[in-house]
């Protein structure tokens, strides 16, 4: 549970890393500020097409798969946006990266609550 949670901040980091840092990057990679603060906006675009297939993985191929390629592939994403002394790209390349596997390890809660409490455990109070 521990290194799931590490895992999620470490998601939410590579999230917003270069938004509070904007107008330096922007102008140490000769980039428009814009660029650089839409880079963040990748995370909510990309959750909504990769929603559905990290649901399928973590249904399918299991909990345990799931967040390993979710790991993987933030560990992956981090790796690359360090190559960012190469070219400016590779924050871009890394960031996409990184919102591919995020909805991977933000749904891992629902798959465990499904799989944790059986429906028939389960009291509505209406």
């Amino acid at each position: 549970m521990v290194i799931y949670c590490l895992l999620s901040i470490v998601t939410g980091m590579c999230w917003v890393v270069v938004t509070p840092i904007s107008v330096p990057v922007a102008k140490a990679y000769h980039v428009s500020d814009q660029l650089v603060s839409i880079i963040p906006l990748s995370y909510m675009v990309i959750y909504a097409f990769a929603n559905f297939p990290s649901n399928w993985l973590l249904d399918v191929k299991g909990i345990r798969i799931g967040i390993m390629v979710g790991a993987a592939g933030t560990a992956l994403g981090t790796a690359l946006r360090c190559l960012v002394s190469v070219d400016f790209i590779f924050i871009i390349i890394g960031q996409v990266v990184c919102a591919i596997v995020q909805p991977v390890i933000l749904n891992a809660p629902t798959i465990i609550a499904i799989r944790w409490f059986l429906p028939e455990s389960v009291q509505i109070y209406i």
